[in-house]
C-alpha cells in the first residue's frame, strides 16, 4: 500500500470513530473503540474493564481481538462505575453504543465479556438487556460471587469493607440461552471456580493468578477460540 493509501486508511478509522461516539454523548468519555480488522466485523464485544479502569491489560485483550474482526467498545469500570448506577441507567447508557457499533461496524453480532468487576457486571447487563438487543454469548475472565454496581475504594485495596449486594452467581443461572464461559488463573480459589461451574458456565482454567501472569495473548486467544466456536 502507498504512503497516501495508508494515510486514507487511518483517516477513515479516525472518523468512524469520531461518528461512533458522537452516538452516545452521556457514555463517550468512559468508552475507548477499537475498530474492528475489516469493514465487516465477526462481532461487536462490550469489554468491560475490572475496577482498576481501562488499562494496558485490558487494552491488550480488546486490541487483539480488534485485530481478529472483533470490534471492540472498552467500557473504563472505575470512571463509569464511580458513582453508583442501577440497572436501568447502565441499560440506558450502553444500548446506544451497541447500537451505534453494530451500524458502524456492519455486523447484527454483540457480545459481553468482562474482566474482574466487569466480569460480575456482564450477567446482569445480559439479563436485562431487550430481546432484541440480547448478546450472542457472554465471557467472565475471573468473576467473583457477588458485585454492587459501584466502585468502593476498599475493594480496590483488597480491604474488607462494603457488603455487596447483588449474588452473581444467581444472575449467571439466569442466562440459560445465552452461552456463558468463565475464566480462572490455576492461582485461584478452587472453590470459588467449583461455585461457578454450578451456573452452568463453560470453565477454562488459564496458568496464573487473576491476572494470568499478564499474559494478555494467552487470554485474548482463549476467547477468540471460544468466541469462533459459539459462530
Amino acid at each position: 500500500m502507498t504512503k497516501k493509501g495508508i494515510i486514507l486508511v487511518l483517516l477513515s478509522l479516525i472518523l468512524v470513530e469520531v461518528n461512533c461516539q458522537t452516538n452516545f454523548p452521556a457514555i463517550r468519555d468512559n468508552i475507548t473503540l477499537l475498530p474492528p480488522n475489516d469493514k465487516k466485523a465477526i462481532a461487536v464485544a462490550l469489554l468491560i474493564s475490572g475496577d482498576g479502569g481501562w488499562n494496558s491489560f485490558d487494552n491488550s485483550i480488546g486490541k487483539y481481538l480488534s485485530q481478529n474482526n472483533i470490534g471492540i467498545a472498552g467500557l473504563n469500570a472505575r470512571t463509569y462505575f464511580w458513582k453508583k448506577k442501577t440497572i436501568n441507567e447502565i441499560i440506558k447508557d450502553i444500548l446506544p453504543v451497541i447500537t451505534s457499533c453494530k451500524q458502524q461496524w456492519n455486523t447484527n453480532k454483540f457480545i459481553l465479556i468482562g474482566y474482574s468487576f466487569g466480569a460480575c457486571i456482564v450477567p446482569f447487563i445480559a439479563n436485562a438487556l431487550p430481546e432484541n438487543s440480547k448478546p450472542v454469548a457472554v465471557y467472565c475472565l475471573s468473576p467473583s460471587r457477588t458485585i454492587d454496581f459501584e466502585i468502593h475504594i476498599s475493594d480496590m485495596l483488597s480491604i474488607p469493607g462494603f457488603k455487596d449486594k447483588y449474588d452473581v452467581l444467581e444472575e449467571m443461572k439466569k442466562l440459560k440461552s445465552i452461552p456463558s464461559f468463565c475464566f480462572f488463573g490455576d492461582e485461584e480459589s478452587l472453590s470459588l471456580r467449583d461455585d461457578f461451574v454450578e451456573t452452568g458456565a463453560k470453565i477454562t482454567i488459564l496458568p496464573g493468578n487473576h491476572h494470568y501472569n499478564y499474559n494478555t495473548f494467552l487470554v485474548a486467544e482463549s476467547i477468540l477460540f471460544e468466541i469462533n466456536n459459539v459462530r
